[in-house]
C-alpha cells in the first residue's frame, strides 16, 4: 500500500500507452509514481512529444490532469548519468522504489510498459489496502499522499477525542493528532485540517467545545505547525465510519485513528462509488460532476 514506483521517460511508446500506464497509479489504486527526477514530467514531454507541437501539448495536458499520481522522490538523481543508471543506484543503495517500469530491453530485468500492461504475471501488485500496525508513524505514511495533492483534508471519526473519560490527555490518540498535523505541514500543499467529531464523545471527554478548541491549539503548538490551520465541527450523529477525506480521494480506517500496541488496523483507499455519499455528507461543497483527480 502506498508504494512508489519509478518510470523511465522512455518506457511508454506513445501518449496512448502513457495514459494506460498512468491509469495504474493514483489515490484509488494505492500506487504512486515517484517524480524521479524532479523534472520527470518535462522529460516525458520531451520523450513523447518530439513529433509535433500538438503531441507535446497532448502529453503536457495529460500529465497536468494526472499530477496527483506523482509523489516526491526519496532518492537523489545525478543529472550527468542516464536515467536507468540512476534508478539502478536508487534501488540498490537507497531501496527507494517498490519497482521500476523500464524501457523495452532495458538490460536490468525491469518490466517494460508492455509487460506491466499486457502480461498478467508482471502486472503491478495490488496496493489499495493493507493491515497496518496501529502506530501514528504507520498512519502518517498513509496520510501523506492525500495531503500532497489536497489543500484541505477532513477527518471523520465519531470516537476520536483528545481526552479520555477522566478528562486527561488521551495517550493513544494524541500521537495520531500530532502525526496528522506534522504530515500536513510537511506536504507543502495541505493548508487546512478539518475534524468532524460526535457530540456525545466530546461532551464526555473534553466537556465543552471551548476545551476542545484549547486542546487543538496545544496540539498545533506541540507539532510546531505554522502553515496549517485547523477547524472542527461537532455533530449529533457522525455515523460509524472513520475516514480521511478530500475532494480528490479518501481513506477508510476500520479501527479509527488511535494507537494500540501489537494490533493492526485495516486501511484502504476508497473508490469513487464509496466516496460520493461521504462527499455529500461531509464535504457538501464537492463538485460531484468532476472526476476524482488521481
Amino acid at each position: 500500500m502506498n508504494e512508489r514506483y519509478a518510470m523511465d521517460p522512455a518506457a511508454p511508446a506513445d501518449w496512448k500507452e502513457l495514459k494506460l500506464l498512468l491509469d495504474q497509479f493514483g489515490l484509488q489504486t494505492g500506487r504512486f509514481l515517484a517524480r524521479y527526477p524532479q523534472d520527470w514530467p518535462a522529460q516525458m514531454v520531451d520523450a513523447l512529444g518530439g513529433t509535433s507541437d500538438l503531441e507535446r501539448q497532448r502529453v503536457r495536458e495529460m500529465l497536468q490532469r494526472r499530477k496527483g499520481v506523482l509523489m516526491p522522490s526519496p532518492a537523489p538523481f545525478e543529472m550527468g548519468t542516464a536515467w536507468a543508471g540512476n534508478a539502478a543506484v536508487a534501488l540498490d543503495r537507497h531501496r527507494a522504489f517498490a519497482g521500476v517500469v523500464g524501457a523495452r530491453s532495458n538490460g536490468f530485468g525491469w518490466p517494460s510498459a508492455e509487460d506491466v500492461l499486457y502480461d498478467e504475471a508482471k502486472a503491478l501488485p495490488v496496493g489499495q489496502g493493507d493491515h497496518l500496525p496501529m502506530k501514528a508513524s504507520a498512519y502518517a505514511v498513509c496520510f501523506a499522499p492525500l495531503m500532497v495533492v489536497s489543500a484541505e483534508v477532513t477527518l471523520v471519526d465519531p470516537y476520536f477525542t483528545l481526552r479520555d473519560r477522566n478528562r486527561q490527555r488521551c495517550r493513544w490518540r494524541w500521537p495520531v493528532m500530532q502525526a496528522l498535523l506534522r504530515t500536513a505541514e510537511a506536504s507543502r500543499t495541505c493548508e487546512k485540517l478539518r475534524l468532524v467529531f460526535e457530540r456525545t464523545q466530546i461532551d464526555a471527554t473534553a466537556g465543552s467545545d471551548a476545551q476542545l478548541e484549547a486542546d487543538l491549539g496545544r496540539a498545533c503548538d506541540e507539532a510546531q505547525v505554522s502553515k496549517v490551520t485547523i477547524e472542527f465541527d461537532v455533530l449529533d450523529d457522525v455515523g460509524h465510519g472513520r475516514y480521511l477525506l478530500s475532494i480528490h480521494g479518501g481513506l477508510q480506517f476500520d479501527r479509527g485513528f488511535e494507537e494500540r500496541n501489537n494490533e493492526k488496523n485495516h486501511v484502504h483507499w476508497l473508490t469513487r462509488p464509496e466516496l460520493e455519499p461521504l462527499w455529500r455528507r461531509f464535504l457538501p461543497s464537492t463538485n460531484l460532476s468532476a472526476p476524482v483527480r488521481r
